[in-house]
């Protein structure tokens, strides 16, 4: 008697990979409101007023936060994970901010105010989210091709065991297993 057996060790990677996909729809929703942010006539102006600034090998990053006059709430840009975001600037802004108190000036979306960018921000926006989503595009795919090697592994893995054929397959394996009454 053949019997059809999961590979419990082949399905680590698939079942660490399956949890990216809701990243990758964070991913995709940020670098929409990015474009958002692109379109002067869907952003709004404020002040903000810098928290943190690093200097880094290609320039300034600061944290900012600001209040949105329509609510008066204070926000912060957000990271992917929710975290508050590291925003390259040009040196001029932050030279700039260095002489007005640590103030720059931001867009930011309205009906979300997290998605914010100084005016003068050092490289492209757009890119950066392009490639953040780009990257979890590929581990997706990696994923959903995973899966469908799964599923017609496990179709083939099917029809060895009934053929009485014990192979090992990604995901699957067919094994001999002595008859319960024959032994």
């Amino acid at each position: 008697m053949v019997v059809l057996r999961p590979i419990p060790h082949h399905f680590v990677v698939w079942l660490l990979l399956a949890p990216v996909l809701l990243i990758e729809f964070l991913a995709l929703d940020g670098l929409v409101r990015t474009m958002q942010l692109q379109d002067p006539q869907q952003v709004q102006r404020a002040t903000a007023q810098i928290i943190e600034q690093r200097q880094t090998s290609a320039g300034v990053e600061v944290r900012y936060t600001f209040v949105v006059p329509e609510s008066g709430a204070r926000v912060s840009p957000r990271g992917l994970l929710q975290n508050i975001a590291w925003v390259p600037i040009e040196t001029s802004v932050w030279q700039a901010a260095q002489v007005d108190d640590g103030q720059i000036a931001i867009v930011y979306l309205p009906e979300d105010p997290s998605f914010s960018q100084p005016i003068g921000r050092r490289g492209s926006a757009l890119f950066d989210r392009a490639m953040l989503w780009m990257v979890f595009l590929i581990v997706d795919l990696a994923w959903i091709y995973e899966s469908f090697i799964m599923v017609q592994n496990f179709w083939h893995a099917q029809a060895d065991r009934e053929r009485g054929h014990v192979v090992r397959r990604r995901f699957w394996r067919t094994k001999r297993r002595p008859h319960p009454l024959f032994g």
